[in-house]
């Protein structure tokens, strides 16, 4: 379903966001093994990500964006644990966006999962909230997990949000379905990192997170806030933001 929402298409219709994408994935989750499995699973897969076919000789199999639809409720780790910091700062810095759900506890304050709840920098972690789509605009998920960021309690998170509610997309054994959740929301941020980096291969990655925050449509109190962060995100804007010739001013 997660895969589905970034880049699946049918022979007449879009799913996706991004339908020209390729994906590849590593299974790290779900898989009824212990928590410490899981982490080296988790971590493992990030260094696999920046050499998935083997050669360093290559470089179009490296992806362009991580989607992390998954995160550890604030109960399993201490607030603020850095257990996956330096894997999302070696694949970022080797030119890979990194992109967290925020989490499904909300709607308290002080519950996005862990490593989604980050505030070292203002983009990283880079976390995604959910949102509705009525006929007023755009409603954040009762579901949606709250900043602040549990590491810093004055640094407002999510960064942006996006729609996460009765999402349509792929389902295993060819099937399609409607979900809801903050993980639906995060790859629609993924994919709108893929098209930016379609239009600008060289753009980096906090080029990338500065103009997704920054032409997102504000939600709630003026500014940035723990609901919906910078606001929904707005890719047509970004689009304009940073390539101006692909779009009018």
């Amino acid at each position: 379903h997660v895969a589905g929402i970034i880049c699946a298409r049918t022979l007449d219709d879009t799913i996706g966001i991004a339908p020209e994408a390729q994906w590849i994935a590593a299974a790290v989750i779900d898989r009824g093994t212990t928590k410490d499995v899981t982490i080296s699973n988790i971590l493992g897969a990030f260094q696999w990500a920046l050499d998935p076919d083997g050669d360093p000789n290559t470089f179009d199999d490296v992806p362009d964006v991580i989607n992390n639809s998954w995160g550890f409720p604030k109960n399993v780790y201490p607030d603020c644990e850095e257990i996956f910091w330096q894997a999302i700062d070696n694949v970022e810095a080797a030119g890979i966006a990194v992109v967290f759900a925020a989490g499904n506890e909300g709607p308290d304050p002080y519950t996005l999962r862990l490593p989604a709840d980050r505030s070292s920098s203002p983009y990283n972690s880079f976390s995604v909230g959910a949102v509705a789509i009525s006929d007023s605009g755009f409603e954040i998920a009762p579901f949606s997990s709250r900043g602040p960021s549990r590491c810093d309690s004055s640094k407002a998170k999510p960064e942006v949000a996006a729609p996460g509610v009765e999402i349509y997309s792929t389902y295993p054994n060819g099937q399609y379905r409607i979900m809801s959740g903050t993980s639906m929301a995060a790859p629609i941020v993924s994919a709108a990192i893929l098209i930016l980096r379609q239009l600008d291969p060289e753009i980096t990655v906090e080029q990338i997170k500065e103009v997704l925050t920054k032409t997102a449509s504000d939600q709630g109190p003026a500014g940035k806030d723990n609901d919906y962060g910078a606001g929904v995100i707005n890719i047509a804007a970004s689009v304009r933001t940073a390539l101006p010739q692909w779009g009018p001013s």
